[in-house]
């Protein structure tokens, strides 16, 4: 143990030093509250545009679902947060900088709860903030765009082999029904002809042949024209990405925070303004100390002139 007290705190005392200061704390108090105040305002109007994008599901030739970048949100916020978009993105809004952008930009993916799970759905929101309402939504719906783009492209391919197939099975349809309509013109001019009833049967039959097999075909062809149909009408609608939603004028005001910022001032000002005290009655009480005390009271009554 030691008897040193310099590490002593006397509550008494820092009270009492505070209350004899209070006027000083309360001046930087509201120091601190118009300084706040006026950061706030002086940041100018602030503005935040969202815009959403469906990610689209991709499935396999049976129709099964598969993971791709399409079916996971955060390879999305990867690529609209990545620096080649941003900088693409700046370039074409105009005004603002890949960096602030990045700071700005924001890409949140709702999920869905089930049995106490959440799982992310196919589904994000880009949300842009700045002092141009204008600007705002114009890099949301860019953003938007990039990352549509960017991630189509197996849908766009597999849209286009679907539709290559349409159009090769319906050539075959045409071709039939052109084998269809000169077989029976050739069975009209048999049943046309002089020939014996037994000459005009064998020669129909091989006809009736090629129309019994080419109806048979045509019947499996334009099956398979709707069955690629639907998958082609599948992959436009649930594989492929689609901008949901896009941002629009006018955009929404961003709440400055002007009560946070208040709280921040009153807390600064009420440090600095206790700071300070402390430090003036540590200067009074050294001031106090070092004075000349008179050694009589004699001298006391009669100070020196």
């Amino acid at each position: 143990m030691t008897d040193d007290d310099r590490f002593d705190i006397d509550l008494g005392a820092l009270a009492r030093a505070l209350l004899r200061n209070w006027i000083i704390i309360v001046i930087l108090v509201v120091v601190g509250v118009v300084a706040a105040v006026g950061v706030t305002m002086a940041t100018g109007k602030r503005y935040q545009a969202a815009s959403a994008v469906y990610l689209g599901q991709p499935t396999d030739a049976n129709g099964n679902p598969i993971n791709g970048i399409n079916s996971n949100p955060r390879g999305a916020q990867q690529i609209v947060q990545s620096g080649s978009v941003l900088k693409a993105v700046a370039k074409s809004v105009r005004g603002i900088s890949a960096s602030r952008l990045r700071s700005e930009v924001s890409v949140d993916t709702p999920t869905v709860t089930v049995k106490s799970v959440s799982a992310p759905t196919n589904f994000v929101t880009i949300t842009v903030r700045d002092r141009s309402g204008t600007r705002a939504v114009k890099a949301a719906n860019e953003l938007a765009d990039v990352l549509v783009t960017k991630i189509s492209s197996y849908a766009d391919q597999k849209t286009a082999l679907l539709s290559r197939q349409i159009t090769n099975t319906r050539a075959r349809l045409a071709g039939l029904d052109t084998r269809v309509k000169t077989a029976q013109d050739a069975l009209n001019r048999v049943a046309s002809s002089g020939g014996t009833p037994a000459e005009r049967a064998s020669i129909s039959a091989t006809y009736l042949a090629i129309i019994q097999s080419a109806g048979n075909l045509r019947d499996q062809l334009i099956q398979a024209v709707q069955s690629l149909q639907l998958t082609r009408v599948v992959a436009r609608e649930v594989e492929q990405p689609s901008v949901f939603s896009t941002a629009s004028l006018p955009a929404q005001r961003v709440t400055q925070g002007t009560s946070l910022a208040v709280a921040a001032g009153v807390i600064a000002g009420l440090i600095v303004g206790c700071v300070l005290a402390l430090v003036r009655e540590r200067i009074r009480r050294r001031a106090d100390k070092s004075a000349p005390t008179p050694d009589t009271p004699a001298e006391a009554a009669n100070p020196a002139p």
